[in-house]
């Protein structure tokens, strides 16, 4: 019997962070407080991002809050960080970059075409259509 795929044995990385991503001061346990844990999107729900582990980071409420929508370097960063989960061993950091990027600017282009009321499914890019149907293009462990 072969082992479970790395993926599905590391524990939620936002859920152990020991402190924001946004800030780096350390979270503190009390519910409902402003320096509380939260789930950040790495890619903005509303660029259409999924909910899925590797979309995920932690960040204080306060510093979620703050971000809104925008997207910068740092993101792509912590998305590649979080593909190490996801794509086979294989894969080198560089590889992990490419593909973090290759995944923003797809869901960038998705969002700008959501923006206007009527879109053909050949103009949604091919990762966005994959990721949104629960695959993942480069494959898993």
């Amino acid at each position: 019997m072969s082992a479970p795929p790395r993926w599905r044995t590391a524990p939620p990385r936002w859920r152990t962070a020991p402190e924001c991503a946004f800030c780096g001061h350390r979270f503190v346990n009390v519910r409902g407080s402003a320096d509380s844990r939260s789930r950040d999107h790495i890619i903005p729900q509303s660029w259409g991002g999924p909910n899925v582990e590797w979309n995920y980071r932690a960040a204080h409420v306060r510093c979620n809050g703050r971000r809104g929508v925008r997207m910068v370097e740092g993101d792509i960063q912590d998305l590649a960080r979080n593909l190490f989960w996801v794509l086979p061993a294989d894969y080198t950091e560089q590889d992990r970059i490419a593909i973090a990027r290759q995944i923003v600017e797809a869901f960038r282009v998705w969002n700008g075409l959501r923006r206007r009321k009527k879109v053909a499914i050949e103009e949604i890019p091919d990762i966005v259509r994959q990721i949104r149907k629960g695959r993942f293009p480069w494959g898993t462990v």
